[in-house]
Order: C-alpha cells, then sequence, then structure tokens
C-alpha cells in the first residue's frame, strides 16, 4: 500500500508540475500578443508567466516535501494570477475609453 502511496504522490506532482507549466506557456504567449498591440503591460504580463513556469518546473523536478512545495506553489501560483488579473482588468478599461 505504501508503494502505491508513493506513486500516487510522484503521479501527483508530476501532473499538477505539468499542468503548471502549460499554464506558464499559455500565459508566455499572450505576453506576447500583448507585445504585438504594443500594450504596456506585456513585460509585467511575461515576469509573471516566466515566474508560473519556473514553479511548474521546479514542482516536477522537486521529488520530496512535495506537501510544502504543491502548497507553496499553488499560494505563489494564485497570487501571481491575482496580479495578473488585475493587470488584463487595468488593460480592459483603458482600452475602453480610447
Amino acid at each position: 500500500m505504501i508503494v502505491y502511496c508513493t506513486k500516487l504522490t510522484a503521479l501527483l506532482r508530476i501532473f499538477v508540475g505539468i499542468w503548471i507549466v502549460y499554464s506558464g506557456a499559455i500565459r508566455v504567449s499572450l505576453s506576447f500578443k500583448l507585445k504585438a498591440i504594443e500594450s504596456k503591460s506585456w513585460v509585467y504580463s511575461l515576469l509573471v508567466a516566466i515566474a508560473i513556469l519556473a514553479c511548474g518546473v521546479y514542482v516536477i523536478f522537486t521529488s520530496n516535501a512535495i506537501l510544502v512545495t504543491v502548497g507553496t506553489v499553488i499560494l505563489v501560483y494564485g497570487i501571481l494570477d491575482i496580479i495578473e488579473s488585475l493587470s488584463k482588468l487595468y488593460l480592459r478599461f483603458s482600452l475602453t475609453s480610447i
């Protein structure tokens, strides 16, 4: 039973890490689209995306302390997601006033 538990935690860690890396990659793509329309917030979006990518890679390759790692990464991911959402909200209001 313990053997399956360690395998399941490894699979969970890899699944969550891949999900976070995928989300970061999508955000990198979005930041370059923001750059194409000459938005001022593309740099912030790119920095957030790179931080999310780094968190995802960290989750994938760190095998010990999975609960602390996943908890911390999810917390940082949530904070970065809120910051990026506020940036998008600002962008939306600045574009509608044009």
